[in-house]
C-alpha cells in the first residue's frame, strides 16, 4: 500500500510540474507516513501537523 501511495505522489508531483508550481512544492514535501501496519499519505499545507497527529495517534 505504502508503494503504491509514493506512485500516487510522484503522480501528482508530474502533474503539477507542468502547471501549478504551488502544488509542486507540496507534492515535493509531503511523504508517505507508515508505522508497522498502518499507511498514511498526506497531501496539504497542513502536512505536519497531520503526520504528527497520525504518528501521535498509533503511539
Amino acid at each position: 500500500m505504502a508503494e503504491k501511495l509514493e506512485t500516487r505522489l510522484s503522480t501528482i508531483a508530474e502533474q503539477a510540474a507542468s502547471y501549478d508550481p504551488d502544488s509542486l512544492a507540496l507534492a515535493e514535501k509531503c511523504k508517505v507516513v507508515t508505522d508497522g501496519v498502518y499507511v498514511g499519505m498526506f497531501f496539504s499545507s497542513h502536512y505536519d501537523d497531520m503526520a504528527a497527529a497520525f504518528q501521535s495517534a498509533l503511539s
